[in-house]
């Protein structure tokens, strides 16, 4: 009866918030387990290995790592692997009977550039198969077929603009959303606070504004704001918000950290000093557009983000308004997401919600 411990996390100890299975439940290795909190993150805990969850500590418990955080009773299934977990080889024939343990996200790279995980060394917890494993094997890795090697394209870094350099690959799953915004409310109290913003020689833009609220909805919509590492996916609590302004010439980067603990003023003040080197410490981007909306240009997420927001600048257009046209200023708003963490729903939620803050003024 193998035990469900602890393992090392950044900031050591850990509280258990919740068991996401309930005691009794049978496992596949690699399911969502439980969720637990330490003095830097929420993290989530995948099942080390298949079996049936006994014994798990209660929900607010301490648990240090190493400690027992409950067991699992190994199923008495004994069927073989199944092709999608093992590929049997006539060079490796004695490890066919031995189960792979493999993380969701290394199993999707191999199987998207063909690598053979049997051939494969894991460096995980176990002897566990990681993404940087798969990764690692990619320069010696060879299609399972011709037409499977013909059919893939090439992980390439992308130029989407001379301020950003992205490197798309079928591994990463990205889509996007785009809602309309009736900036009216926003440029009104842009107009109002305009003055006082002089005096204090802090510019006031709209990007500061949709800054500002998007920093204050971020703890709402925790998953946003979250990140992939190799073994969970990271939900956290600080939210530091990358700007890129810019246009043709190229996008200058600023970092708002702890952006919700800020007011507009605070938040003007942290764009006014640029430094696009810190961005990697990024929980979330957003790209103010310098011209135009931004329906076609959704910029993808910064490494170690799971979401960016582009935003358009807004234009008069003739909208209906009840049952008459009027000129409004509409801006567009286009979240593109990793759609492993977020679905189309939550990004949804989130735009609208952003709009009605935006609207309210």
């Amino acid at each position: 009866m193998p035990d469900i411990t602890l393992p090392v996390l950044p900031g050591g100890a850990a509280r258990v918030l919740r068991w996401l299975v309930a005691e009794g439940t049978a496992l596949e290795q690699g399911a969502p387990l439980a969720i637990v909190l330490t003095g830097h993150a929420e993290l989530l805990l995948p099942a080390p290995a298949a079996g049936t969850l006994r014994e798990p500590v209660a929900e607010g418990a301490s648990v240090a790592p190493g400690e027992v955080l409950g067991r699992l009773v190994p199923t008495t299934d004994d069927r073989r692997p199944t092709t999608d977990d093992r590929r049997p080889t006539t060079d490796d024939c004695d490890r066919v009977s031995d189960r792979v343990f493999v993380t969701p996200l290394a199993r999707s790279i191999a199987k998207a550039h063909g690598i053979e995980l049997e051939l494969v060394s894991g460096s995980g917890a176990g002897g566990r198969i990681l993404a940087a494993d798969i990764r690692a094997a990619l320069p010696m890795a060879q299609p399972a077929s011709p037409s499977l090697a013909a059919s893939q394209s090439p992980c390439l870094p992308v130029s989407l603009s001379p301020g950003l350099l992205v490197s798309l690959s079928p591994c990463l799953p990205l889509a996007s959303a785009t809602f309309e915004l009736d900036a009216s409310a926003t440029l009104a109290r842009m107009t109002a606070l305009r003055e006082g913003f002089v005096l204090l020689r802090l510019p006031l833009s709209f990007g500061a504004c949709v800054v500002a609220a998007v920093a204050a909805l971020l703890p709402a919509h925790p998953l946003l704001n979250a990140r992939w590492d190799e073994q969970a996916l990271v939900l956290r609590r600080r939210v530091h918000v990358a700007l890129g302004e810019g246009g043709e010439a190229g996008l200058c980067w600023s970092l708002v950290r702890d952006a919700g603990d800020l007011t507009l003023r605070g938040v003007a003040r942290a764009l006014a000093t640029r430094g696009g080197e810190q961005t990697e410490a990024a929980t979330f981007a957003g790209v103010s557009m310098a011209t135009g909306t931004a329906w076609h240009s959704a910029y993808p997420p910064l490494p170690q983000t799971a979401a960016a927001l582009s935003v358009g600048q807004p234009v008069q257009r003739a909208v209906a308004v009840g049952e008459h046209m009027a000129m409004r200023p509409m801006a567009s708003l286009t979240l593109c997401y990793d759609a492993r963490v977020v679905d189309h729903q939550g990004a949804a939620r989130f735009l609208a919600a952003l709009c009605g803050v935006l609207a309210g003024g």
